[in-house]
């Protein structure tokens, strides 16, 4: 299902049928986007997740880690640090070219997505990337600390593009 999630109104018409006719009946307050992503031999499906949790915007830290999580922001927000990640939107692009748009990996011009939910617009992979972070840092009611990017970039040399 992360191949078709990636469209924000595949994502939406999934939400339609496989939540809200159980909703608030059964107390939903996380989906999980992407059980066992990084563990399963389809390694393509990597390149799916974030586009899927970016369409489906259920921005969350993996349940094993979350405890940990929790801990390190509580940290950093005692500190007053900042949350530094590793975005790369060239993985999204490779694990699913005919699905994302270069252009809006690349930070060209392009019509970009509109979040279903929030009614953000975002006109590149990083910016909706890094808001998924704080969106889960949010959750966790760690919503204040800032998120800085350590590392991102596009490859030039070593993994080949297909």
């Amino acid at each position: 299902m992360l191949s078709v999630v990636m469209d924000p109104q595949q994502a939406l018409q999934w939400v339609r049928t496989h939540v809200q006719p159980y909703f608030p009946a059964t107390k939903i307050t996380e989906i999980s986007v992407g059980n066992e992503v990084f563990t399963d031999a389809d390694t393509s499906l990597v390149g799916y997740l974030v586009p899927a949790m970016v369409s489906i915007h259920a921005g969350s830290f993996k349940s094993e880690v979350s405890g940990i999580m929790s801990e390190y922001l509580r940290f950093l927000a005692r500190t007053g640090s900042p949350f530094w990640i590793n975005a790369y939107p060239y993985f999204a692009y490779k694990g699913a070219p005919d699905n994302v748009s270069l252009d809006y990996v690349l930070f060209n011009k392009n019509p970009g997505m509109v979040d279903p939910y929030t009614k953000l617009h975002y006109d590149n992979m990083l910016y909706a990337q890094v808001d998924a972070v704080v969106y889960a840092m949010t959750s966790l009611g760690y919503g204040g600390i800032e998120v800085r990017v350590a590392e991102t970039g596009w490859p030039s040399k070593g993994t080949p593009m297909k």
